[in-house]
């Protein structure tokens, strides 16, 4: 993944829940529960911080080795940009979904 820049689109709403975070696309209806370190990296990328900001906080919080928790902190990325609940700030998917800032 490296430095790449990640934004949540408009028509995605999402809240925290004790410690985890549920994600709902106003789009499409869909619902989704993260666990706790997903939400982490769900939070590092809604604040407009990296993969490798999340990769800090998970190692902060829990003992993994990086090069294993890096691997699955891209998993979650790409299924996230699959289901379009990401973007990449450098590829707008159409003018709507440009990010503002």
């Amino acid at each position: 993944m490296g430095a790449t820049a990640f934004y949540v689109p408009e028509r995605i709403c999402w809240k925290f829940m004790d410690e985890t975070i549920v994600v709902v696309d106003v789009a499409t209806g869909a619902y989704y529960s993260l666990n706790e370190t997903a939400s982490l990296v769900w939070q590092a990328i809604a604040e407009g911080n990296g993969t490798e900001d999340a990769v800090c906080r998970i190692l902060g919080e829990y003992e993994v080795e990086a090069p294993v928790l890096r691997e699955h902190v891209s998993a979650c990325v790409v299924d996230w940009l699959k289901e379009g609940l990401i973007c990449d700030k450098g590829v707008a998917r159409d003018e709507k979904e440009k990010d503002p800032g």
